[in-house]
């Protein structure tokens, strides 16, 4: 009895504090897209969603288009979705849009020890790029997929989140790969799932390296070091070029992140039912290093582990994650 009283409770603030944060944004007229000011260059996403639509609007057709091509097209699509909601109902309704999907987010956390620090997830709405915010929850619906329920619906959501990011995409198969077996969780719909990430993420990579190798534009290192290559790839990473832009705050909060996932490591090393996200965090550290959207997918694993929600390697660990959730989801 008390049990579901604690689990209405937590639903109760969770949506409360989603609800706080959807009137904010919608109160600021938060965008989509980010809104480039005077002398600004616009983000590499906004160029390719205006590519695409050019595209489109010249009546090509996308099937002739390469492969990279079709990578933002899916990318494309979900600012497609929320410019007809904005078109229609304003930013409130696009920010009701976005709101809808942290929803679900909420069954990871239900019998979490900690539960109740979850409701600060919400607050991303506020804080980052609705892209960043998709990106975030990309993981969180391949958890979804593995410990609530194995609907199709988790993993269509994914991949298009993931696919706002390269990095987050190379998150996501690193996440399907430590995780599926441990969760028994193959089937033709994970495997055609893992494919198409995997497709992805090497088009994305193959335009990469060309780019960095010769230097062309969008790819030039953060500072000049005589060429691009592996060093221009690393001049390029988030915790870099923020503090070389002066951007302190973001910079900083990225090395708090790298600092965190570093004692998650060592933490889950004393504590077995949780060796599953020094796992997780130990083969996502490069994304530390690169540029991209790649550490912002691992948010929802931090809340995870911050709210005590079992993630073991192996199945004698206990508690067996997976029937964990069996019990009371």
């Amino acid at each position: 009895m008390q049990e579901s009283i604690n689990k209405v409770f937590f639903k109760i603030l969770f949506c409360f504090s989603l609800f706080v944060c959807w009137v904010q944004v919608s109160l600021s007229g938060k965008g989509f897209l980010p809104v480039a000011g005077e002398g600004e260059a616009i983000d590499g996403y906004t160029s390719q969603v205006l590519y695409v639509r050019e595209i489109l609007d010249l009546g090509g057709n996308i099937l002739d288009q390469p492969p990279l091509i079709w990578i933002h097209l899916i990318r494309s699509g979900l600012f497609y979705y929320f410019d007809f909601l904005s078109y229609i109902g304003g930013a409130w309704l696009v920010a009701f849009g976005v709101a809808l999907f942290f929803i679900p987010i909420m069954r990871l956390f239900v019998h979490a020890r900690f539960s109740y620090l979850s409701i600060l997830l919400p607050v991303l709405i506020a804080l980052v790029s609705y892209r960043a915010v998709f990106v975030a929850l990309s993981v969180g619906y391949i958890f979804l997929y593995f410990l609530c329920s194995r609907r199709a619906i988790y993993l269509i959501c994914s991949f298009v989140f993931l696919n706002l990011s390269s990095a987050s995409v190379l998150i996501g198969i690193l996440v399907v790969c430590i995780y599926a077996f441990r969760f028994s969780a193959w089937n033709w719909r994970l495997g055609a799932f893992l494919i198409s990430l995997i497709l992805s993420f090497v088009v994305s990579l193959q335009d990469k390296i060309v780019g960095f190798m010769s230097a062309s534009i969008g790819y030039q290192p953060t500072v000049s070091i005589g060429g691009g290559g592996l060093l221009g790839v690393l001049t390029r990473n988030t915790i870099f070029t923020s503090f070389y832009e002066g951007d302190y705050i973001r910079g900083g909060v990225y090395l708090a992140f790298l600092f965190a996932a570093l004692l998650i490591i060592l933490l889950s090393l004393c504590v077995r039912e949780f060796r599953g996200y020094g796992l997780l965090f130990f083969a996502g550290l490069p994304a530390f290093f690169l540029e991209g959207l790649g550490v912002v997918a691992l948010i929802v694993p931090l809340f995870m582990f911050i709210c005590q929600v079992p993630l073991a390697v192996r199945a004698e660990c206990y508690p067996p994650t997976r029937a964990w959730y069996k019990e009371r989801v």
